[in-house]
């Protein structure tokens, strides 16, 4: 089941039923327990990361390093032909802030990654983390809670295995999540 949830840049295969997940029938366990998701974006998460979340590396969360790549750039090369990454030692508030460490916030714009794609792992991870609220809070994002994830990194590391590989297109279906959530609420 848990799988059907993050499989989320085939959205259209969704749309179009193309799968038969319980989960996307409706016929499934709810695991939103009926209730209405509500996600924060990445800028909020920007302003909002917890102290304890700060310091936390992208690699010790998604199990792989960064795309080093600004927002309209896609996916860049090294001279050698490999994929250009960020360092493993960067941290989920310098991606989110797009800053280098103890700098000013919007100047280290290659953390973003081709799409904002570095940026919305970290803001999807987040709204894992932190979405097991009442219904109706800002924040309702119950993934991590025993269902379908049994914690946050189960669900960080299922994202990565199903998007780490089309950054671009995954980082649009990620961010429409984030807006607007009803839209994928069955998923």
């Amino acid at each position: 089941m848990g799988a059907s949830l993050v499989a989320l840049p085939v959205r259209s295969a969704w749309a179009n039923g193309i799968t038969n997940s319980i989960v996307a029938s409706g016929h499934g366990s709810d695991w939103a327990i009926g209730c209405t998701l509500s996600l924060l974006t990445l800028e909020e998460w920007a302003n909002e990361i917890d102290i304890n979340d700060a310091d936390t590396t992208f690699v010790s969360v998604f199990g792989e390093r960064g795309y080093n790549s600004k927002v309209h750039q896609g996916i860049r090369y090294n001279n050698d032909g490999s994929v250009k990454k960020i360092s493993a030692d960067r941290t989920l508030s310098e991606i989110l802030q797009l800053r280098k460490p103890n700098k000013s916030a919007g100047k280290a714009t290659w953390l973003a990654g081709p799409n904002d794609y570095n940026r919305l792992l970290v803001a999807m991870y987040l709204n894992a983390k932190y979405g097991n609220t009442p219904p109706g809070s800002s924040l309702h994002y119950p993934v991590a809670n025993g269902r379908p994830f049994a914690t946050p990194e189960a669900y960080a590391t299922q994202l990565v295995e199903l998007t780490y590989n089309s950054p671009v297109d995954s980082a649009t279906t990620l961010k429409g999540i984030i807006e607007n959530p009803a839209n994928y609420q069955s998923l």
